[in-house]
């Protein structure tokens, strides 16, 4: 029998049977591990309320046998995101986070996804950063901690003509017929190299395209 205890974000939960539920939750010591939460679905289970989508929270765990499913024993909130759910188009976001991060992450490992899920979770709801730019600072450091490390040697030879981007080398390169300029290409390499997020006013149309770039990368990678 193996006691385990982390501090976890919830990735995702399938119901299974009539009372219990596989939760999918990553955090800073176990990475993504599957969890079985027996009887949650009761309405007499102290637990359930601990374990939400958007729920920062506290797992007791055991397994009984090495390489085993482990399964929930205690749960408290440590933080909640309430503020994320007063929006919509916010909360559809998030949701489309914890889908990436789950796909990028291997069971047992992802710590690091943890920590870049936290922080854009906790900038989201203070709200003082515009959610399209914690999305593009999220979604640039996914991809640069899966491997995908975008390449900006040749930002001072670009043009400022049209750009596009390829996926072979992982840069921007001049092209007629490309959708990019160099203000997009800037925004990008200022959320690659910026630790947390931070609030950039730009045009909506930029924050945009640069959100949707960013979203093809990620599913190649995925």
């Amino acid at each position: 029998m193996k006691y385990l205890e982390d501090s976890v974000l919830i990735l995702s939960r399938i119901n299974y049977g009539e009372n219990d539920r596989i939760l999918t939750v990553i955090g800073p010591k176990l990475g993504k591990q599957k969890v079985m939460a027996k009887g949650i679905r009761r309405s007499t289970s102290k637990l359930a309320g601990n374990v939400e989508l958007l729920s920062y929270s506290k797992l007791n765990l055991v397994q009984s046998r090495e390489g085993g499913m482990v399964r929930l024993t205690g749960a408290k909130t440590i933080e909640h995101y309430p503020k994320i759910l007063e929006d919509i188009d916010t909360t559809m976001m998030v949701y489309e986070w914890l889908k990436t991060v789950d796909k990028l992450s291997l069971d047992g490992e992802g710590q690091d996804y943890f920590e870049l899920l936290r922080t854009s979770l906790s900038a989201l709801n203070e709200q003082k950063i515009s959610p399209k730019n914690v999305n593009i600072w999220l979604y640039i450091h996914l991809i640069s901690i899966s491997g995908y490390t975008l390449n900006f040697t040749n930002l001072t030879d670009l043009t400022d003509g049209a750009l596009d981007f390829d996926f072979a080398s992982h840069q921007f390169v001049p092209s007629s017929v490309g959708q990019y300029d160099q203000a997009m290409v800037k925004l990008i390499k200022y959320y690659s190299d910026a630790e947390n997020p931070k609030q950039v006013v730009c045009d909506e149309a930029l924050q945009t395209a640069s959100s949707k770039l960013l979203s093809e990368i990620i599913k190649r990678i995925a």
